[in-house]
């Protein structure tokens, strides 16, 4: 998922808005990652999706959603 994150961050005009449909998969993984690598380039809609996530409760991505919520409003991740 990195690889792919990256190489379409470095084409012309960032790519990575390719992935939003990926914030609509049945597999909670792929949403997850799909809103992680987003949240740069669509925070608002990454952030909703990674909101739902948490609230889900479905352990560990409830968890990774929420650390990731935690540590965007606290500053200490910066999507880049």
């Amino acid at each position: 998922m990195t690889k792919i994150e990256n190489e379409l961050k470095s084409r012309e005009n960032d790519q990575r808005r390719a992935l939003l449909p990926l914030l609509e998969a049945d597999d909670i993984h792929l949403r997850l990652k799909a809103a992680i690598a987003l949240l740069a380039v669509a925070p608002e809609q990454a952030r909703k999706v990674l909101m739902n996530i948490r609230d889900y409760s479905l352990l560990p991505y409830s968890m990774d959603a929420s650390l990731m919520l935690t540590s965007l409003d606290n500053g200490f991740y910066v999507p880049d």
